[in-house]
């Protein structure tokens, strides 16, 4: 994931995506679905996405992220707020 962070911060987003990608194949094939961590790259990706203008695919990105975090966390952690607020947020700007 720092690797897609370092792409993004030179401007090269196709590297970025890429490594993103690699990014959360890596967390699910080795730890699992669920893996605490794989919510924190998903929402990552999820702004980085957000960012491109890409924002179905950062709607569930962060759906994604806000499931692991509800099933290692329950609704009380500061992520789970947090991912619940971007979600509404992004759901408003969405809206026509």
């Amino acid at each position: 994931m720092n690797i897609a962070k370092t792409f993004v911060k030179i401007n090269n987003q196709f590297k970025a995506e890429e490594f993103y990608l690699k990014s959360i194949l890596s967390f699910r094939t080795d730890f699992g679905e669920d893996y605490y961590r794989l919510a924190e790259v998903d929402f990552d990706y999820g702004l980085f996405l957000q960012s491109e203008g890409k924002i179905s695919e950062a709607i569930s990105a962060h759906k994604k992220a806000l499931t692991i975090c509800l099933i290692n966390y329950r609704e009380k952690h500061t992520l789970v707020l947090y991912l619940i607020n971007t979600l509404q947020t992004i759901t408003f700007i969405k809206q026509p």
